[in-house]
């Protein structure tokens, strides 16, 4: 049986077992023309930084009306780009700030903190992001001192007080 070979996919950003950047990363390997919108109900700085330097050509929000989710595919289908308003006034505000998420950590270092906030042990990161569970602690360490912080819940803390997460 032969499979299906969208032009565009729709994947929700937490996936279980999977990220779904790293999905769509994953799936661009067997089709580099496919084209992504990411769907989540995440639009905290940090997740959305990560879905901008990811290269997926849209954002949405699930909650978002069924109209503007065919304008989105439509948009993507055609070879435009669609990020939602509320997308870009989140990043419009990160971007504006002196300590933005992209300003201070690298990509490598926002996955991991991504996943740390999603309580995800060494091991699991490692899992999906390809690492040995070595380099995931080696990242972690710089988290904590670019952060100024000394366990998870100062981490979370911190994240959360430079406005990064929820």
């Amino acid at each position: 049986m032969e499979l299906e070979k969208p032009d565009v996919v729709l994947v929700d950003f937490q996936l279980p077992g999977i990220d779904g950047l790293e999905f769509v990363r994953a799936a661009r390997q067997l089709r580099p023309q496919l084209r992504a919108i990411v769907v989540s109900s995440l639009v905290d700085p940090l997740a959305l930084t990560r879905v901008r330097e990811s290269g997926v050509e849209g954002y949405i929000e699930k909650d978002a009306p069924p109209e503007l989710l065919e304008e989105a595919l439509r948009a993507v289908a055609d070879g435009r780009l669609y990020f939602s308003k509320k997308y870009e006034e989140t990043m419009s505000r990160e971007n504006s700030k002196t300590e933005a998420v992209g300003k201070v950590l690298s990509r490598r270092e926002q996955h991991v903190l991504g996943l740390v906030l999603a309580k995800k042990s060494n091991r699991e990161i490692a899992d999906v992001m390809g690492l040995s569970v070595r380099t995931v602690e080696f990242h972690r360490a710089n988290l904590m001192a670019k952060l100024n912080a000394v366990n998870y819940d100062e981490l979370v803390t911190a994240a959360r007080l430079r406005g990064w997460a929820r």
